[in-house]
């Protein structure tokens, strides 16, 4: 999201392109943590499945309409890089640690709320390190499924407003335009599925 909103200010004429790249980036999110959610807890999969891919259908949705819409009008290439980095590996290993603590201990002094409120916290930066705690106080036990996928959608509201206020700071404004009505019908989205499911 970062590189795309930068490569928009020097090449305001990809603003589509690049909001199509940005939009399906948000959008894979979804199916990543739905499989992590599948490998983890079965039971949250079941539940969590619905809400999470009708999600994605939106953000997909979406990017699909960007891409046929500006399909030709654009010339250039968006270079992609390899997102496996070591640093990034160990980096996320702490944060899953940090959040995990921090999931924990808001659950027991604060409840229902404590853990909502740190899912959103900590998806603010990382919605995979949150799946991955919440899915883990439900296979055990500590938390209901019905909470599990409320925190989960939470903490993907949580990631857009971060991510999408990146484009929205340091875009070209071509690409804000681009950018947001897709990132309001994913939030809201996201925000209404996580108080029906």
């Amino acid at each position: 999201t970062l590189g795309f909103s930068e490569r928009s200010k020097r090449e305001p004429d990809l603003a589509s392109s690049l909001g199509v790249a940005i939009i399906i980036s948000w959008t894979v999110m979804y199916a990543r943590l739905l499989v992590l959610v599948w490998v983890l807890d079965q039971e949250l999969f079941l539940h969590a499945w619905m809400p999470l891919t009708i999600s994605a259908f939106v953000g997909l949705a979406y990017s699909a309409f960007l891409y046929f819409k500006q399909r030709g009008n654009e010339k250039g290439d968006i270079n992609l890089k390899n997102p496996l980095d070591l640093r990034s590996a160990v980096r996320f290993g702490l944060l899953f640690t940090v959040v995990l603590l921090i999931s924990r201990v808001a659950e027991f002094y604060f409840g229902e709320v404590g853990l909502m409120l740190s899912s959103m916290i900590s998806g603010l930066t990382n919605a995979t390190a949150v799946t991955l705690s919440v899915s883990e106080l439900s296979r055990t036990g500590s938390i209901n499924v019905d909470l599990a996928t409320q925190a989960l959608l939470l903490a993907i509201v949580a990631n857009l407003i971060s991510k999408g206020g990146i484009v929205l700071v340091g875009g070209d404004r071509r690409l804000r335009r681009v950018i947001l009505p897709g990132l309001i019908l994913m939030l809201v989205t996201a925000g209404v599925l996580a108080f029906l499911f």
